[in-house]
């Protein structure tokens, strides 16, 4: 009995000492400053189409995503895709549904030359925009990540915090020069008064 409560006097002294050493460091730890052209809250579809389609175009950009997966609905489960007339659905939307159509495609046939597939798999969605976003080699996906802070210059953004929750890392601090956000991740920013580009999250 004697020796159970000194180990357990010994575990509970152990554990303290690294509860206090993990504060401390917290606390000393400065956040990391990541400069970029385009900062976006939310890796849904819309999010990532723009994250894409701005990196093609020479920016460099960040996604910040508050989830573990991107992809939003097409990654969480709505793999049945509304449709009206096939023949309006083009940019980087019909990319995505054509990359769909060969990951599906026994004669492995390259995407571009695929016509459009509609229904997919969430994992298969989620793996495609990972591809893609890895072919454009300036998007920077932080993934678990919300926004905490936010500085501005009357109606200008200048600087976002986020903190990797995830991670439990301290808040990187990211300066864009454009602030694009899905619907779904206003909830942070929606009393400041900053003109956002706002995207649909379907």
């Amino acid at each position: 009995m004697k020796d159970a409560t000194t180990i357990f006097k010994l575990i509970n002294r152990f554990l303290t000492a690294l509860l206090i050493t993990g504060f401390c460091t917290t606390a000393q730890a400065q956040p990391d400053f990541i400069e970029t052209d385009v900062v976006i809250l939310g890796g849904s579809p819309s999010g990532l189409a723009a994250a894409v389609q701005a990196a093609r175009l020479g920016c460099t950009v960040i996604v910040a995503e508050p989830y573990r997966h991107i992809g939003g609905m097409m990654a969480g489960g709505l793999t049945r895709t509304d449709l009206g007339d096939r023949n309006t659905t083009g940019g980087i939307a019909k990319e995505f549904f054509q990359r769909v159509a060969a990951h599906y495609d026994p004669s492995e046939r390259p995407w571009m030359k695929q016509k459009m597939k509609f229904f997919f798999e969430p994992h298969v969605a989620e793996d495609i925009w990972w591809e893609m976003v890895r072919e454009s080699g300036r998007i920077n996906v932080l993934v678990s990540t919300r926004l905490v802070d936010l500085r501005k210059d009357g109606k200008v953004l200048k600087e976002i915090t986020v903190r990797e929750f995830g991670l439990g890392k301290l808040p990187p601090r990211l300066p864009g020069r454009k602030l694009l956000a899905s619907r779904r991740d206003l909830s942070g920013v929606q009393a400041s008064n900053i003109e956002l580009v706002l995207l649909s999250t379907k």
